[in-house]
């Protein structure tokens, strides 16, 4: 059996991993064993009101024509930790998917046509970086 905890901002994953083995030892399950893929990364979430957030926002609606979804938090994993908490950064994650898009399995796809959609907006994100850049 594979469990995978999404956390959120606050939450420590080797508290997480503790709790889980006191609780399976305590309901009589001592003889599972605990195997830990990536104990180390720590949830993060970013302000939506943030301007790059914002910047991000507005250009996905002007290149795809439809509103974006923001999500303060993410299902997905990653090691973003690090930008956030030393680094101050915020951390936007853009996804490029649809609803028959098989996520992770061997016949995942996307739309080619969005793919080069994505491939303009992400010009013009870096675009309105280098501009504040240079403010």
């Amino acid at each position: 059996m594979k469990l995978d905890f999404r956390l959120v901002p606050d939450q420590d994953p080797k508290q997480v991993t503790q709790l889980v083995r006191t609780h399976l030892d305590r309901h009589g399950f001592s003889d599972i064993e605990i195997v830990v893929h990536d104990d180390i990364v720590k949830p993060v979430r970013s302000s939506p009101d943030h301007w790059f957030v914002q910047e991000a926002k507005a250009l996905l609606e002007k290149h795809f024509g439809k509103a974006a979804i923001i999500q303060p938090s993410s299902p997905a994993s990653g090691t973003a930790h690090p930008f956030v908490e030393q680094l101050g950064a915020e951390i936007v994650g853009i996804g490029l998917t649809h609803h028959g898009a098989m996520l992770h399995s061997p016949n995942e796809n996307i739309i080619s046509e969005q793919f080069e959609t994505m491939i303009s907006f992400s010009a013009s994100l870096f675009e309105a970086m280098a501009r504040r850049a240079s403010r």
